[in-house]
């Protein structure tokens, strides 16, 4: 049967709770980091979410733990990449185990500079302090994006390279402009 297909592939069929006729289809092997065999049933497939209105899309995501949320994220910016950068079939898992790592380094590097939301209340040697860490951690981001480059031209060409960074600073671009609309 059907359903049974479906269990065994790992897949869930789950009704949006928005009452439409929507269907959601979970996929484990798609969405899991490497070496996990955890299953995810609250996340649907691209070409689902694609097919969605917002109303679903923000139910859906509402609905998903923070470590569905993050991987969901992951996913979809991972896709936008390999169809922007159109990246051949055979070269999509290499290359997906290399962004994932790429993305995980430049997190870590990140997490060093802690933000500081009352600015105006730091001494004034704590915020030259503060000021020197961000040009240093901004430098690792730098020499790490360059790191990666020379990895990624291994399995890309220099203008799909080029392309990829273009294409993550248009994602950061719209990810900030809609945090200030929000």
């Amino acid at each position: 049967t059907v359903s049974g297909q479906d269990r065994r592939s790992g897949n869930t069929n789950l009704r949006s709770q928005s009452g439409s006729n929507s269907s959601l289809r979970g996929s484990s092997a798609s969405l899991s980091p490497v070496g996990t065999t955890q299953r995810q049933t609250n996340i649907p497939r691209i070409s689902e979410w694609r097919t969605m209105n917002n109303q679903e899309k923000r139910e859906v995501v509402n609905n998903m733990s923070t470590k569905e949320r993050s991987l969901f994220l992951q996913k979809m910016k991972e896709n936008i990449v390999i169809d922007d950068i159109d990246i051949s079939a055979d070269k999509q898992d290499e290359f997906k185990a290399l962004y994932a790592e790429y993305q995980t380094n430049q997190k870590q590097i990140k997490e060093k500079f802690l933000v500081e939301n009352n600015i105006a209340n730091l001494s004034d040697e704590e915020a030259t302090r503060r000021l020197n860490q961000s040009f240093d951690v901004g430098q690792q981001l730098l020499n790490n994006r360059r790191t990666y480059a020379d990895k990624f031209l291994k399995i890309l060409t220099p203008q799909q390279v080029l392309k990829l960074f273009q294409t993550e600073g248009k994602m950061r671009n719209k990810i900030l402009d809609k945090k200030q609309d929000g």
